[in-house]
Protein backbone atom coordinates (compact mmCIF):
# COMPACT_ATOMS: atom_id res chain seq x y z
CA UNK A 1 0.00 0.00 0.00
CA UNK A 2 1.16 3.68 -1.01
CA UNK A 3 1.97 5.99 1.42
CA UNK A 4 -0.25 8.58 0.10
CA UNK A 5 -3.09 6.31 0.34
CA UNK A 6 -2.21 5.35 4.02
CA UNK A 7 -2.19 8.79 5.48
CA UNK A 8 -5.28 9.10 3.01
CA UNK A 9 -7.33 7.24 5.31
CA UNK A 10 -6.86 9.32 7.66
CA UNK A 11 -8.17 12.38 6.29
CA UNK A 12 -11.72 13.55 6.75
CA UNK A 13 -13.37 14.06 3.23
CA UNK A 14 -13.65 18.05 3.03
CA UNK A 15 -11.25 19.33 5.23
CA UNK A 16 -7.40 19.72 4.90
CA UNK A 17 -6.52 18.06 7.98
CA UNK A 18 -7.90 16.33 10.83
CA UNK A 19 -6.58 13.88 13.97
CA UNK A 20 -5.25 15.67 17.26
CA UNK A 21 -2.28 17.21 16.00
CA UNK A 22 -3.89 18.12 12.64
CA UNK A 23 -0.98 16.93 10.43
CA UNK A 24 -1.21 19.21 6.55
CA UNK A 25 -2.26 15.80 4.91
CA UNK A 26 -1.27 17.30 1.21
CA UNK A 27 2.24 17.65 2.60
CA UNK A 28 2.59 14.28 4.00
CA UNK A 29 1.37 12.56 0.69
CA UNK A 30 4.05 14.54 -0.63
CA UNK A 31 6.80 13.75 1.63
CA UNK A 32 5.56 10.00 1.44
CA UNK A 33 6.15 10.00 -2.35
CA UNK A 34 9.35 11.30 -1.85
CA UNK A 35 10.25 8.18 0.61
CA UNK A 36 8.39 5.84 -2.17
CA UNK A 37 10.46 7.33 -4.34
CA UNK A 38 14.16 6.95 -2.95
CA UNK A 39 15.98 3.61 -3.43
CA UNK A 40 14.20 0.56 -2.51
CA UNK A 41 16.01 -2.68 -1.45
CA UNK A 42 15.29 -5.39 -4.22
CA UNK A 43 17.65 -8.04 -3.22
CA UNK A 44 20.29 -9.05 -0.85
CA UNK A 45 23.11 -11.71 -1.65
CA UNK A 46 25.53 -13.02 0.62
CA UNK A 47 28.80 -14.45 -0.48
CA UNK A 48 30.54 -16.46 2.30
CA UNK A 49 32.41 -19.50 0.33
CA UNK A 50 35.85 -18.58 -0.94
CA UNK A 51 35.84 -18.52 -4.82
CA UNK A 52 35.23 -16.01 -7.41
CA UNK A 53 31.51 -15.37 -8.45
CA UNK A 54 29.93 -13.73 -10.89
CA UNK A 55 27.32 -11.06 -9.90
CA UNK A 56 24.61 -10.22 -12.19
CA UNK A 57 23.05 -6.62 -11.43
CA UNK A 58 18.35 -7.15 -11.36
CA UNK A 59 16.52 -6.04 -13.38
CA UNK A 60 15.44 -1.96 -12.43
CA UNK A 61 19.09 -2.06 -9.92
CA UNK A 62 20.26 1.38 -10.34
CA UNK A 63 22.95 1.62 -7.54
CA UNK A 64 24.14 -1.26 -5.11
CA UNK A 65 26.08 -0.73 -1.19
CA UNK A 66 28.72 -3.60 -0.93
CA UNK A 67 30.12 -4.74 2.03
CA UNK A 68 33.68 -6.74 1.75
CA UNK A 69 35.61 -8.38 4.34
CA UNK A 70 38.89 -9.94 3.55
CA UNK A 71 40.48 -13.76 5.24
CA UNK A 72 42.39 -13.83 8.14
CA UNK A 73 45.43 -15.65 8.17
CA UNK A 74 47.06 -18.23 10.32
CA UNK A 75 49.22 -18.29 13.14
CA UNK A 76 52.83 -19.35 13.30
CA UNK A 77 53.47 -22.65 13.95
CA UNK A 78 56.44 -23.45 16.88
CA UNK A 79 58.99 -26.00 17.15
CA UNK A 80 59.01 -28.48 19.66
CA UNK A 81 60.60 -26.86 23.08
CA UNK A 82 63.04 -29.10 24.51
CA UNK A 83 62.70 -29.78 28.86
CA UNK A 84 63.33 -26.78 30.53
CA UNK A 85 62.15 -24.56 27.84
CA UNK A 86 59.29 -22.86 26.00
CA UNK A 87 58.40 -22.53 22.00
CA UNK A 88 55.43 -19.99 20.49
CA UNK A 89 53.65 -18.51 17.15
CA UNK A 90 52.54 -15.23 16.60
CA UNK A 91 49.22 -14.63 15.85
CA UNK A 92 47.88 -13.89 12.21
CA UNK A 93 46.41 -10.76 10.98
CA UNK A 94 42.27 -10.38 10.75
CA UNK A 95 40.53 -9.34 8.26
CA UNK A 96 39.72 -5.88 6.68
CA UNK A 97 36.42 -4.10 5.95
CA UNK A 98 35.75 -2.16 2.61
CA UNK A 99 32.27 -0.56 2.10
CA UNK A 100 31.08 1.23 -1.03
CA UNK A 101 28.20 2.70 -2.89
CA UNK A 102 28.15 2.21 -6.73
CA UNK A 103 25.59 3.87 -8.98
CA UNK A 104 25.03 3.25 -12.65
CA UNK A 105 26.59 6.60 -13.41
CA UNK A 106 30.00 5.34 -11.71
CA UNK A 107 29.66 2.92 -14.14
CA UNK A 108 28.27 -0.11 -12.50
CA UNK A 109 28.03 -3.02 -14.66
CA UNK A 110 25.63 -5.67 -15.72
CA UNK A 111 27.94 -8.00 -14.49
CA UNK A 112 30.43 -7.83 -11.83
CA UNK A 113 33.39 -10.29 -10.31
CA UNK A 114 33.41 -11.06 -6.84
CA UNK A 115 35.67 -12.58 -4.70
CA UNK A 116 35.88 -13.94 -1.48
CA UNK A 117 39.13 -14.52 0.01
CA UNK A 118 40.28 -17.85 2.10
CA UNK A 119 41.35 -17.64 5.48
CA UNK A 120 44.83 -19.11 5.84
CA UNK A 121 45.98 -22.50 5.85
CA UNK A 122 47.94 -23.57 8.87
CA UNK A 123 51.61 -24.90 8.07
CA UNK A 124 52.66 -28.15 10.31
CA UNK A 125 54.54 -27.59 13.17
CA UNK A 126 58.02 -27.18 12.93
CA UNK A 127 58.85 -23.28 13.40
CA UNK A 128 57.11 -22.26 10.74
CA UNK A 129 55.45 -18.86 9.63
CA UNK A 130 51.48 -19.38 9.14
CA UNK A 131 49.63 -18.32 5.41
CA UNK A 132 48.51 -15.19 4.48
CA UNK A 133 44.61 -14.74 4.04
CA UNK A 134 43.08 -14.21 1.02
CA UNK A 135 41.88 -11.07 -0.91
CA UNK A 136 38.56 -9.94 -1.21
CA UNK A 137 36.53 -7.34 -3.79
CA UNK A 138 33.77 -6.34 -5.39
CA UNK A 139 34.00 -5.38 -9.31
CA UNK A 140 36.55 -5.71 -12.20
CA UNK A 141 36.18 -2.04 -12.60
CA UNK A 142 37.13 0.95 -10.22
CA UNK A 143 36.51 4.82 -10.16
CA UNK A 144 40.37 5.31 -9.00
CA UNK A 145 41.56 3.19 -11.66
CA UNK A 146 43.83 1.40 -9.90
CA UNK A 147 43.54 -1.88 -7.54
CA UNK A 148 40.62 -4.48 -8.26
CA UNK A 149 36.89 -3.92 -7.56
CA UNK A 150 34.55 -0.96 -6.37
CA UNK A 151 35.34 -2.28 -3.07
CA UNK A 152 38.66 -4.20 -1.46
CA UNK A 153 40.72 -5.46 0.73
CA UNK A 154 43.99 -7.27 1.08
CA UNK A 155 43.88 -10.66 2.99
CA UNK A 156 45.80 -10.51 6.88
CA UNK A 157 49.47 -11.15 6.82
CA UNK A 158 50.67 -14.37 8.85
CA UNK A 159 51.84 -14.86 12.06
CA UNK A 160 55.47 -16.35 12.68
CA UNK A 161 57.72 -18.11 14.15
CA UNK A 162 59.69 -17.71 17.66
CA UNK A 163 63.09 -18.81 18.36
CA UNK A 164 62.95 -21.24 21.42
CA UNK A 165 66.54 -21.06 22.81
CA UNK A 166 66.36 -18.01 24.23
CA UNK A 167 64.28 -15.05 26.25
CA UNK A 168 62.64 -13.53 22.73
CA UNK A 169 59.48 -12.06 21.46
CA UNK A 170 58.37 -11.49 18.09
CA UNK A 171 55.34 -9.48 16.26
CA UNK A 172 51.97 -10.93 15.03
CA UNK A 173 50.90 -10.45 11.46
CA UNK A 174 49.51 -7.24 10.02
CA UNK A 175 45.74 -6.62 9.49
CA UNK A 176 43.78 -6.69 6.10
CA UNK A 177 44.18 -3.41 4.45
CA UNK A 178 42.85 -1.44 1.07
CA UNK A 179 44.11 -2.52 -2.39
CA UNK A 180 42.25 -0.08 -4.59
CA UNK A 181 38.37 0.98 -5.28
CA UNK A 182 37.00 4.10 -3.88
CA UNK A 183 34.81 2.81 -0.64
CA UNK A 184 35.48 3.63 3.28
CA UNK A 185 37.86 1.24 4.72
CA UNK A 186 38.87 -0.16 7.65
CA UNK A 187 42.34 -1.99 8.40
CA UNK A 188 42.24 -5.74 10.48
CA UNK A 189 43.55 -5.82 13.65
CA UNK A 190 47.13 -7.49 13.98
CA UNK A 191 48.17 -10.39 15.51
CA UNK A 192 49.31 -10.68 18.99
CA UNK A 193 52.82 -11.38 19.58
CA UNK A 194 54.02 -14.64 20.86
CA UNK A 195 56.42 -13.77 23.88
CA UNK A 196 58.97 -16.09 25.51
CA UNK A 197 60.39 -15.14 29.21
CA UNK A 198 62.94 -18.02 30.00
CA UNK A 199 62.56 -20.03 32.14
CA UNK A 200 59.09 -21.08 32.17
CA UNK A 201 56.41 -17.70 31.20
CA UNK A 202 55.24 -17.71 27.37
CA UNK A 203 52.39 -16.79 25.56
CA UNK A 204 51.63 -17.38 22.13
CA UNK A 205 50.06 -14.65 20.15
CA UNK A 206 46.13 -14.16 19.71
CA UNK A 207 44.64 -13.76 16.50
CA UNK A 208 43.78 -10.27 14.95
CA UNK A 209 39.97 -9.57 15.05
CA UNK A 210 38.46 -8.68 11.73
CA UNK A 211 36.82 -5.26 11.34
CA UNK A 212 33.69 -4.37 10.05
CA UNK A 213 29.66 -5.76 10.51
CA UNK A 214 30.95 -9.32 9.96
CA UNK A 215 34.36 -9.40 11.13
CA UNK A 216 35.06 -12.08 13.59
CA UNK A 217 37.16 -12.60 16.56
CA UNK A 218 40.66 -13.49 16.68
CA UNK A 219 41.78 -17.40 17.53
CA UNK A 220 42.45 -16.83 21.95
CA UNK A 221 46.19 -17.31 22.41
CA UNK A 222 47.00 -20.53 23.61
CA UNK A 223 48.55 -20.81 27.45
CA UNK A 224 49.37 -23.89 27.64
CA UNK A 225 50.90 -26.63 25.23
CA UNK A 226 49.12 -27.15 22.07
CA UNK A 227 47.57 -26.28 18.33
CA UNK A 228 46.82 -22.44 17.86
CA UNK A 229 42.77 -21.67 17.89
CA UNK A 230 41.32 -20.89 14.42
CA UNK A 231 39.27 -17.35 13.73
CA UNK A 232 36.18 -17.02 13.30
CA UNK A 233 34.53 -14.64 10.45
CA UNK A 234 37.61 -13.32 8.73
CA UNK A 235 39.74 -13.57 12.13
CA UNK A 236 43.60 -14.66 12.41
CA UNK A 237 44.79 -17.76 13.90
CA UNK A 238 46.55 -17.85 17.27
CA UNK A 239 50.09 -19.37 17.24
CA UNK A 240 51.56 -22.53 18.65
CA UNK A 241 52.56 -23.17 22.01
CA UNK A 242 55.34 -26.03 23.14
CA UNK A 243 56.69 -26.77 26.70
CA UNK A 244 58.92 -29.22 28.07
CA UNK A 245 58.89 -31.47 24.77
CA UNK A 246 55.29 -31.44 24.40
CA UNK A 247 53.56 -31.90 21.91
CA UNK A 248 55.85 -34.02 20.35
CA UNK A 249 57.35 -32.68 17.17
CA UNK A 250 55.90 -28.85 18.00
CA UNK A 251 52.60 -27.43 17.91
CA UNK A 252 50.57 -26.05 14.63
CA UNK A 253 49.00 -22.53 14.49
CA UNK A 254 45.79 -22.05 14.59
CA UNK A 255 43.76 -21.32 10.70
CA UNK A 256 42.14 -18.04 9.85
CA UNK A 257 38.90 -17.28 9.16
CA UNK A 258 37.31 -16.95 5.70
CA UNK A 259 36.09 -13.71 4.34
CA UNK A 260 32.59 -11.92 2.81
CA UNK A 261 31.06 -10.45 0.14
CA UNK A 262 27.42 -8.59 0.48
CA UNK A 263 25.66 -7.08 -2.03
CA UNK A 264 22.68 -5.08 -1.20
CA UNK A 265 21.03 -4.06 -4.70
CA UNK A 266 18.29 -1.09 -5.11
CA UNK A 267 15.84 0.32 -7.12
Amino acid sequence: MSGASVWGDYNTPGDPSSGRRLPDKAAIRIWAGEIEGRHQLIEKRIYDVPGTYTWTRPDDCTCVYVEVLSAGASGGSCLEASIGYLSVGTGGGGGGASSAWVTLADGLGATEQVQVGAGGAPNPPGGYDGNPGGDSWFGSGSPTGSGVGWASCTGAEQGHRVDNTQSNNNEGGAGGNRFGGAGLQVAGCSGGAGIIKTPGIAISGRGGSATGPYGGAGGKEALSYGNGHGGSRGGGGSGGFSKDGLPVGGAAGGPGGDGMVVVWAFR
